[in-house]
């Protein structure tokens, strides 16, 4: 029978939170866009945000930033689709629900 051969992998963590990864230039993107990381000023460092709202079963944003649903970054209309249109801005950028990141309203916790 064979022995198993040892391998050493190199692993690259995020320094905000616990995901990890094999590509450091991956790794350098998701640290750019941690929601954990407070320079990219976003919902989870953000005194504003409240992580489980008991009354809505959901993430929200005590500063109004709509967290549940796709919305118009220009307008706040809510969009059903994340690659649907505003109606009022069709060239603008539809913000995916769930935390924000580069957040106008973002306060340090």
């Amino acid at each position: 029978m064979t022995a198993p051969i040892a391998s050493v992998v190199t692993r690259w963590r995020c320094p905000f939170c616990p995901r990890s990864l094999s590509s450091k230039s991956r790794m350098v993107e998701h640290i750019g866009k941690c929601w954990r990381n407070p320079a990219v000023r976003g919902c989870k460092t953000c005194k504003h945000f409240d992580p489980y709202n008991m009354l809505a079963d959901e993430e929200s944003c005590s500063a109004g930033v709509e967290l549940s649903r796709n919305y118009c970054t220009t307008c706040g209309t809510t969009v059903n689709d994340r690659h649907g249109d505003c109606p009022e801005h069709p060239a603008a950028e539809i913000q995916p629900a769930g935390p924000v990141v580069n957040c106008d309203l973002w306060e340090a916790s």
